[in-house]
């Protein structure tokens, strides 16, 4: 017995290409996003810990930088393959409902308009 059983929701999937592939761009486009400003506070990061800052503090503060850039990145590239994903899932669904409806309308094997 499933969940949709249980909660007697109809268990009918419906996928709506355009939306799965609005969702990939938008996924792509926070990746970008957060990769522009991580970029951009690295560069302010990395000017004020390569200056005159010296000490357990600019030590300090720099190996959190570290940690948070590295997080950052990683973020970034899940991001990155999810939209990657939901990019190929939309394709995919798009040509198995061509490729449905190709074999359906050759079963019906209707008269030309």
């Amino acid at each position: 017995m499933s969940l949709m059983e249980d909660s007697g929701e109809d268990s009918d999937l419906s996928v709506v290409p355009a939306d799965v592939q609005a969702l990939g761009k938008f996924a792509y486009d926070l990746a970008d996003s957060l990769q522009s400003a991580l970029k951009q506070i690295g560069a302010e990061v990395g000017s004020l810990t390569g200056g005159d800052w010296t000490g357990p503090a600019a030590d300090g503060f720099a190996a959190g930088w570290a940690e948070c850039s590295d997080g950052g990145a990683k973020i970034i590239a899940v991001l990155e393959q999810m939209a990657s994903s939901l990019g190929v899932t939309a394709q995919t669904y798009v040509a198995q409902d061509n490729q449905f409806a190709g074999q359906v309308s050759a079963l019906l094997d209707l008269p030309p308009l």
